[in-house]
């Protein structure tokens, strides 16, 4: 292969690399402009909102579902919904889909 060619090559290379570093780096900031919506979005509803791990334990809420519970976040991360809303577990068990959204009365902690 001519060395003209090999460069010409390199150079494609290049342009090549600069155009997925871009992308990347585009996509990075699109994931982090949506993780702040995301969060903000959930920060300031005015319904609760819990996200819940598979064994039904609290892995976030927002400050609606501590107001509404009468309880702090730091109290509600790792504490099972069912503690919270425990005519959910039949409702889950009755429905094994991935993502679930329920609107359910609850027990406030006082």
């Amino acid at each position: 292969m001519a060395l003209q060619q090999r460069v010409k090559l390199l150079e494609q290379a290049l342009q090549q690399s600069a155009r997925l570093r871009q992308q990347f780096n585009d996509a990075q900031r699109a994931l982090r402009e949506s993780r702040s919506r995301y969060h903000s979005l959930i920060q300031n509803a005015f319904d609760a909102i819990f996200i819940v791990e598979k064994n039904g334990n609290i892995r976030e809420a927002n400050p609606t579902a501590c107001e509404l519970f009468s309880i702090t976040v730091q109290e509600l991360i790792g504490m099972n919904i069912i503690q919270l809303i425990p005519d959910l577990e039949a409702k889950v068990m009755a429905n094994k889909k991935e993502h679930h959204i329920y609107e359910r009365e609850g027990f406030r902690k006082d």
